[in-house]
């Protein structure tokens, strides 16, 4: 929880460093619902919170809960084609035993609804099974 607080203040932070979009993290969807580790199995963690901020060039960084209930710090870029698709990448912590800790995917931004929208980011990258995260994000 230390270590949570910590990059949600640091996170916090980037708010003054002209910042044009803060994501507030939300749930996720995994192709498969059980993962194992030293011999056991384990359900994902499909609540996600955390809060990222994308600068206007594109680079992202924040922290949140991950698939495998542990806090993750990450920094990302991300490239819109146009307002509603795009892509990111980017390194995290917290995925160690389970893949390389390169995050990323495909992004889809919904129409912003009083500056708000709904972001689907399908992350391929982060475990070898398919993942899909849910967040809401506000242009500032």
């Amino acid at each position: 929880m230390k270590n949570f607080l910590i990059g949600a203040v640091l996170a916090l932070s980037a708010a003054f460093a002209h910042a044009d979009e803060i994501m507030i993290h939300g749930i996720s969807y995994h192709g498969k619902r059980t993962y194992e580790e030293n011999g056991q199995e384990y359900k994902y963690n499909e609540r996600n919170p955390g809060i990222s901020y994308i600068l206007d060039n594109g680079v992202g960084f924040g922290v949140y809960k991950n698939s495998y209930a542990r806090t993750t710090f990450h920094v990302t870029y991300r490239h819109m084609f146009n307002e509603y698709t795009g892509v990111t990448v980017g390194a995290a912590t917290g995925y160690q035993n389970h893949g390389s800790g390169v995050i990323g995917g495909l992004v889809l931004r919904t129409p912003s609804y009083s500056g708000w929208r709904v972001v689907f980011l399908g992350q391929p990258f982060t475990t070898k099974y398919r993942i899909l995260t849910l967040n809401l994000s506000k242009e500032l």
